[in-house]
């Protein structure tokens, strides 16, 4: 009995997965302590609530929106070059 072994490889579609990833990578930081951070400038730091992108149709732009939980309450950031960094420390 001789087994055939078919290798699969992601060429194709390989944003598609990458987008199901960072969306997956995300998800599981809500409700954790995280930076968000535009460049090198530190925005803000909380625990987070919300991630989403937005895709603007007009200028095909990719927009971050993300909301997180901080001493002073809630804030919201909209902008591009978001980056949600996890922290590990509270």
């Amino acid at each position: 009995m001789t087994k055939t072994v078919k290798k699969v490889f992601i060429y194709q579609r390989f944003s598609h997965w990458s987008e199901y990833i960072n969306e997956a990578k995300h998800k599981s930081l809500e409700g954790q302590k995280v930076a968000i951070h535009h460049g090198e400038e530190v925005l803000g730091e909380g625990m987070l609530l919300s991630y989403k992108k937005v895709t603007d149709p007009a200028s095909n732009s990719l927009f971050i929106t993300c909301e997180i939980v901080t001493k002073e309450g809630e804030q919201s950031f909209f902008g591009e070059n978001l980056e949600v960094i996890p922290q590990t420390q509270w």
